[in-house]
This record gives C-alpha cells, structure tokens and sequence, in this order.
C-alpha cells in the first residue's frame, strides 16, 4: 500500500500543475492576421502531416537541412542582426531565437509556420525578419510536402 501512495503522490502533482498551465503558440499564414490559441490547437494546418524535429529526419533530410539552416546563419540571421543593432552577448543581448514549426508544401514554398516559443532582444519583434529568408526560398526537393520543428538562432549561457 506504501508503494501505491509513492507512485500516486508525483502522479496527482503532476497531473495538477499540467492542467493549470497553458501553453500559448502563435500560428502564421501568409498574407493573413496572426492568431494566437492554445498550442494543442492549430487553425489551417492539416493535422494529419506529422512534424519531424530536426533529429528525426533521415540522414539525405538532415544533411539538406544543415546546408539550409548555414545558409540562413551566414544570409538571414546576419542580415537580422545588423538591422536590429543587436549583437549576441551576455552584457547587451544573450539570445535571439526561434522555434517553430515550419510547413513546406510539394512545390517547396514555406505555406505557413506555428511559433512555439521566440526570444530576442529587439525593439521590433525579429520573428518576421527570421522568417522573411524562408519565405522567399524553395525549399530543395528533400525537405518538399513535410513539417519540420526548428531552432533557429543563438542562446548564450550566461
């Protein structure tokens, strides 16, 4: 019985603190208004495509999205930083970064993305900036008809 009671102790507490919180994510579609609902739920994006994180891709996948992502760094995350005047340090800013989930269709167009968590230290959001180079790329044939969660940016340890 003593056993019992151990095991359902972290349980209820557990179960208490995940039903009084509430995740918020934002969804974005282009050229429509942002929407921000609980992250369970997720207007105009087909549920039944199922979101790879960046480690689960097949390995001819993760190298495509590596070279991806090194383009972003070197093009749009620079080109973001220098027009926010932010430099990533512990003194002035220790992290400018995304995650989402980004939603590619069969012809490699970006058709939309949820953000599940963002943080910058901007006067100005820097989520569109992020989001500007993606938009306008087409995707390699590899990354075509699929959901990918991302990281994208830096966070120092301070």
């Amino acid at each position: 019985m003593k056993q019992c009671l151990f095991f359902l102790i972290p349980l209820c507490v557990l179960l208490a603190c995940s039903s009084t919180s509430e995740t918020k994510a934002t969804i974005v579609e282009h050229n429509s208004t942002t929407v921000t609902e609980p992250s369970n739920v997720a207007k105009d994006i087909d549920t039944s495509i199922v979101v790879l994180k960046e480690y689960e891709l097949e390995p001819r996948q993760e190298a495509v999205w590596d070279s991806v992502k090194k383009e972003w760094y070197g093009a749009g995350y620079k080109t973001c930083l220098k027009k926010n005047k932010i430099k990533i340090n512990c003194e002035d800013c220790p992290a400018a970064f995304i995650h989402a989930q980004l939603y590619i269709d069969a012809t490699g167009q970006l058709t939309n993305y949820k953000l599940l968590k963002k943080r910058d230290c901007s006067k100005e959001p820097m989520e569109a900036c992020f989001m500007d180079y993606f938009e306008a790329l087409s995707f390699p044939k590899e990354l075509r008809g699929m959901a990918i969660e991302v990281r994208l940016g830096h966070i120092l340890k301070c």
